[in-house]
């Protein structure tokens, strides 16, 4: 029987939550099946439908950006969300399915290939995308939101999307999906942040961004290398190519 008052802080109630604490009373005793929709929930935020922040990402990103941006929370999954969901989906795949990632193979002295993404790929396109569309003109933090959600839905699509492929025929397509992933993540920045802009000269920008991400990429480890560093670079195979500064 659902309760009239609040039984935290004894307000009436005027519906399924308390106005003024913010309880939910559902008016349902708890159960097994309860409790296993709650634990869902809690890994897969089945009641704030993730599925549904990631197709609306796909379909409309400058909406979900802009809404997280303006201080708006709670409808739309938030970009933290977002990469925990992709780690999840790494995870999975490299335990069931293929040590490979994006199909690229990984062995940088025992680094989980998920900091490479997390540590490399993902400052360095942000940073890319700030200096593409105007250092000025939308702060650094802006181009963080925007690229984590990016960044863990493309990789999420682009990882099932490979295992579906594998399961039915043999790929040779070496770092064709990490590619394909870099030009899609760049697209969506550019419908975010060029929204005047014809879809088609959004698509054009996406290899430019994917060129400068490279050019920073390249910077980075030549500094680490005229440093006296160890620069370790991964081929399509596997095989772990080496240069150290004398």
């Amino acid at each position: 029987m659902k309760p009239s008052h609040c039984t935290i802080c004894d307000t009436p109630l005027q519906g399924a939550y308390c106005h003024a604490c913010g309880q939910q009373h559902t008016g349902r005793e708890a159960g097994f099946r309860q409790l296993l929709q709650e634990a869902l929930a809690t890994f897969f935020s089945l009641e704030r439908s993730g599925g549904a922040t990631l197709w609306a990402l796909i379909r409309q990103p400058e909406q979900v950006v802009k809404n997280y941006i303006a201080g708006n929370r709670g409808f739309w999954q938030s970009p933290n969300k977002l990469i925990f969901y992709a780690l999840v989906v790494y995870g999975l795949h490299t335990l069931w399915v293929d040590k490979e990632v994006l199909n690229m193979s990984f062995d940088i002295e025992g680094t989980n290939p998920s900091w490479f993404f997390l540590g490399l790929v993902l400052p360095f396109l942000v940073l890319s995308s700030w200096l593409m569309y105007g250092p000025r003109k939308v702060k650094l933090a802006h181009h963080l939101v925007s690229m984590s959600y990016f960044w863990s839905v493309w990789f999420i699509v682009f990882t099932l999307w490979g295992d579906l492929i594998d399961l039915v025929m043999v790929r040779d397509w070496p770092m064709m999906d990490f590619f394909f992933f870099l030009l899609f993540v760049c697209w969506s920045q550019a419908r975010v942040f060029k929204p005047h802009l014809r879809w088609w000269k959004q698509l054009l920008l996406s290899p430019l961004q994917v060129l400068l991400f490279f050019v920073l990429l390249a910077a980075f480890f030549g500094l680490i290398y005229l440093g006296g560093g160890r620069v370790s670079t991964m081929t399509s195979d596997g095989a772990e190519i080496q240069a150290e500064s004398f």
